[in-house]
């Protein structure tokens, strides 16, 4: 990383973010109240409930076993008292930890079986099945009145080297009233449509075909899901690379409108993408499109916006993702704090979610490569507003360990910022921040909570908890890697 100090910004208690009294959450924004209040909340008590993964965690001498553990929502927000640890250990869950299964490797949640709790979808990227190493498999916890409990395998693979389990999203793909799961295939998407059984068995199973081109392959990342054209009907857009003799490509955002029968035919968008999320940030009623490009080494010299990673915003309209809307911005944009430089990772965890409740959804992008006073990877985050005009530069906003009221010191290779989460925990209509550091601690790794206000974004009261609160093991656990979305 750059040794250049990053350049401070004051950091008041301001940003924006979206919707009405039930937020936008995270990687994605489903607009419909009822829907917004059963897809994560496992417990049935109104309140949004958060997911942290800890892919990499070592689980009964495993390495690389991982886990997920979910914090529940209550009338005063986020507690570590409040948790629950999930691992393939955990009685009544599918399979067993073993190293490299990357447990946690993608979550998200719905309520599949219409029971009226939101249930939790987990994938193992790295999980073997029978003989067939690393094909990977998706399985789903049961919510309850008590919150999760057992589960069932939802999907398995049987290509080795597969693993299934890099990207999973859930909603109502066909608009027929129940929650669906979409998730990557070796030639395409898969869908699997609800409403499910409690063994994990789905009403149909469905292939969409990636029509990838007659030379090389295709690998699906992170997948998200929203109404981007307003037809009442989810969407999915995904990251994918196509990989050729020639080498692999930019990761491009790939487009999957909902229809009554599916998914209509892919469309690529030519946004580069690592990372996507969406929210409704000029609140039309669409679905806008967040995308981060953050890895290096693809074109950097050829495009100076992508030095250091960059975002790139498309705005939904009543046809899709509105691809002439697109507007681009790095850290050398006007307002955006820092410099843009190599190996900053600007646009990586991105979320959308209204911070101070105007009804305009913000987003929070994290930049865990950032270097600042000596300190190489310490990572950062920058907060920018929606508004009626969408994504806006003013008053943007950044975040670290050394900007006060933050806990902990800013040390190398910490990547606070690499996921980041905006939800509302507490019902108040703000959403609050939370940001995950997988490298804290020589990789122990933890999560920041900060809270939502209706000035933006406070410092005041953040808290912070890792491994030790959550009373696993704390050795390569990178706790906060990711939090669950939609």
């Amino acid at each position: 990383m750059s040794g250049r100090a990053f350049r401070r910004t004051a950091v008041t208690a301001a940003v924006v973010v979206s919707a009405s009294l039930l937020s936008p959450t995270a990687h994605a924004a489903t607009f419909a109240a009822s829907t917004l209040r059963l897809q994560d909340d496992f417990n049935g008590d109104g309140y949004h409930d958060v997911v942290v993964t800890a892919p990499t965690a070592t689980v009964s001498g495993k390495s690389g076993a991982g886990y997920v553990a979910v914090l529940y929502g209550s009338s005063s927000g986020l507690n570590t008292s409040r948790k629950k640890v999930i691992s393939q250990d955990s009685t009544g869950i599918p399979g067993v930890a073993e190293s490299g299964d990357s447990f946690g490797s993608a979550v998200s949640s719905a309520d599949l079986d219409n029971d009226g709790y939101a249930d939790l979808i987990v994938g193992a990227s790295g999980e073997d099945v029978g003989t067939v190493q690393g094909a990977g498999a998706l399985a789903v916890i049961w919510g309850s009145a008590s919150g999760l409990s057992s589960g069932s395998t939802l999907l398995s693979n049987t290509n080795a080297s597969q693993y299934l389990g890099v990207g999973v999203a859930a909603g109502d793909f066909n608009g027929d009233g129940h929650k669906d799961v979409v998730t990557e295939g070796d030639s395409g998407l898969q869908l699997l449509s609800g409403p499910f059984h409690r063994d994990g068995s789905a009403a149909k199973k469905s292939m969409f075909p990636d029509m990838v081109p007659t030379e090389g392959s295709r690998s699906v990342g992170r997948l998200t899901a929203a109404d981007v054209d307003g037809d009442g009907l989810t969407d999915v857009i995904g990251s994918a690379t196509w990989n050729s003799e020639a080498g692999a490509g930019p990761p491009t955002a790939v487009y999957w409108r909902g229809t009554a029968s599916g998914f209509a035919d892919r469309v690529l968008l030519g946004v580069e993408a690592d990372d996507v999320a969406l929210g409704d940030l000029n609140r039309d009623g669409h679905a806008d499109l967040v995308a981060g490009h953050w890895s290096t080494g693809y074109d950097m010299d050829m495009d100076p916006m992508s030095k250091g990673g960059m975002i790139t915003v498309v705005y939904g309209s009543a046809s899709g993702p509105d691809v002439g809307s697109q507007v681009k911005y790095n850290q050398d944009s006007s307002g955006i704090p820092g410099a843009a430089e190599a190996f900053d990772s600007f646009g990586r965890g991105i979320s959308v979610g209204d911070i101070n409740g105007d009804g305009y959804a913000d987003a929070t992008i994290g930049v865990p490569g950032e270097d600042f006073n000596g300190k190489t990877d310490a990572g950062a985050l920058v907060a920018l507003s929606g508004s009626a005009s969408g994504l806006t530069t003013s008053g943007a906003k950044v975040y670290h360990q050394d900007t006060s009221g933050i806990p902990g010191t800013a040390e190398s290779a910490d990547t606070f910022g690499t996921a980041t989460k905006l939800v509302d925990a507490n019902k108040d209509g703000k959403a609050d921040l939370l940001v995950g550091a997988p490298g804290e601690n020589s990789r122990e790794g933890g999560v920041w909570v900060l809270r939502g206000t209706s000035t933006g974004i406070t410092t005041s009261g953040s808290w912070s908890f890792g491994p030790g609160a959550l009373g696993t093991t704390r050795a390569n656990a990178r706790l906060g890697s990711d939090f669950n979305h939609f």
